[in-house]
């Protein structure tokens, strides 16, 4: 039960990123191309990392393994129907992303016995986590092929690769447990329960495959962009491999006026209180946390502006 609930923890955390975690930036088969300077590549000449600038709202659902909305015993809010608020940009090597994601009120029937976060009332009042990205290219490649093509580490556990796919217009990107988070995690977080860890090996050799998203842009005939994410999540601690979730995020970019008009539209559909206002966020673990921010709509504001301070 304890390896399932830190699971479903790290699970939260992984679906808090709309494209990728906090991680350097790396080429693949970077150690090829000593002559590829990193500080001079442009991200910008992928189409793809053009259309990850300025601001994005999105409409989300979250679904369980039995297709069903996903649920939640530390963060007892809605995953049928939830919103995101995101904004990125892109500059030459860099990429920042900010996310405010707001959650509606828990249904009357799912809040006996139920204790939201904060000091809100549960079946009443929604409630927010912020997120964030700082990512730079370190080493690079050369090969045509591999540009925009990126990796890094997720946290202290997994690892990432971000490959760009079809006509220019998608992007697959992965996040995978590793053989040496796994024997450290068994050895050490559970202190070798089944007595077979020697000098912290417990016998993994291969990483495990922890989530596979695709996301695929497109342009309306308006000329709106929309950004559609459809995330696989499996199992990579008990029945490993199984499928666990599934995602279907919809996105679409929007202008400054429009974004904060329907922030704080929505924050009062949803009853957000004041003192839920930017106040939490998820821990590495995947727990909540306080953001260290002060409660309020000026709090949100610095948050998600500071994707353009880069």
């Amino acid at each position: 039960r304890m390896v399932v609930g830190r699971y479903r923890d790290i699970l939260l955390l992984l679906l808090g990123l709309p494209l990728l975690g906090v991680q350097a930036l790396k080429d693949v088969d970077s150690g090829l191309n000593p002559k590829c300077n990193a500080s001079a590549v442009n991200l910008t000449e992928s189409p793809q990392w053009q259309q990850e600038e300025g601001y994005w709202i999105g409409e989300y659902s979250l679904y369980g393994s039995d297709g069903d909305a996903f649920t939640s015993s530390s963060w007892n809010y809605p995953y049928n129907h939830y919103k995101g608020f995101i904004t990125g940009n892109v500059q030459g090597n860099a990429y920042r992303q900010r996310n405010v994601f707001m959650y509606p009120p828990q249904e009357a029937a799912k809040c006996p016995g139920s204790t939201p976060v904060g000091n809100g009332t549960c079946g009443t009042n929604g409630n927010m986590k912020i997120f964030e990205a700082d990512q730079l290219v370190t080493t690079c490649s050369s090969n045509p092929e591999l540009k925009g093509d990126i990796e890094g580490p997720y946290g202290s556990l997994s690892y990432t690769y971000t490959e760009l796919v079809g006509k220019d217009n998608s992007l697959l990107y992965q996040v995978w447990l590793t053989k040496d988070s796994l024997n450290f995690y068994e050895a050490v977080i559970l202190g070798d329960p089944y007595g077979r860890c020697v000098d912290g090996d417990c016998g993994y050799t291969d990483d495990r495959l922890m989530q596979s998203q695709l996301t695929t842009l497109t342009k309306l005939l308006d000329g709106t962009w929309i950004r559609t994410r459809t995330a696989q999540g499996f199992d990579a601690f008990g029945n490993v491999g199984a499928p666990t979730y599934a995602s279907y995020y919809r996105e679409t970019r929007v202008s400054e006026e429009f974004f904060w008009t329907e922030f704080n539209a929505t924050m009062t559909t949803y009853n957000v209180l004041e003192s839920y206002t930017c106040a939490w966020k998820s821990s590495e673990s995947g727990g909540t946390a306080t953001t260290g921010l002060e409660p309020g709509f000026v709090s949100c504001k610095m948050h998600l502006d500071s994707s353009f301070e880069l």
